[in-house]
């Protein structure tokens, strides 16, 4: 029995060597045909890549080329419908007024932009400076009331003034 039993030892030994060796044989061919696998992966995801590029490259072009081609229509429409008509007139300059109010637009933004660029400058100090928001504020304060004052004395010297005159006018005139 115990050579029966060492026998069988002996071929349980040499078949699970044997499934180990086959076993280890697949598991490198498993191996290698994954790598062969993500190679040809990497390689399509490349060249999908270069493709996408290149169809964009072209779509950019196909998209160029319609608005020349759309522009060229139009020019041709344009001078086509030129041709045609025989009783062209010189266009005259714009008058001088005109020009000049061309230019003044163009003083007129600059000087908008300085006025911006002004006070958001302005805008920037007062918000950092504290001190400079509350004098300011007095300054606003004092200056109306001053505006105010005057206001208010001129307005009594008016009266005063008109006041007798039309009562003069008043005196003078005919009552019946």
């Amino acid at each position: 029995m115990r050579v029966e039993m060492a026998g069988m030892r002996r071929d349980a030994e040499h078949y699970s060597r044997q499934e180990h060796v086959e076993l280890e044989k697949r598991y490198r061919e498993l191996t290698d045909l994954l790598y062969h696998k993500q190679t040809q992966l990497e390689s399509m995801a490349s060249e999908k890549a270069a493709l996408e590029f290149q169809l964009e490259k072209s779509l950019r072009q196909f998209h160029e080329m319609q608005v020349e081609a759309e522009r060229s229509r139009a020019s041709r429409r344009s001078a086509s419908s030129w041709e045609e008509d025989t009783d062209i007139k010189a266009l005259e300059p714009l008058p001088l007024h005109h020009r000049h109010m061309a230019t003044a637009n163009q003083q007129l933004q600059k000087a908008a932009k300085l006025l911006d660029s002004g006070a958001v400058r302005a805008t920037r100090f007062l918000w950092r400076h504290p001190v400079a928001r509350v004098s300011l504020l007095f300054y606003l304060v004092f200056v109306h009331l001053f505006l105010m004052h005057l206001l208010h004395r001129l307005q009594d010297f008016a009266s005063r003034e008109v006041l007798p005159s039309s009562m003069g006018e008043l005196a003078n005139a005919n009552l019946p």
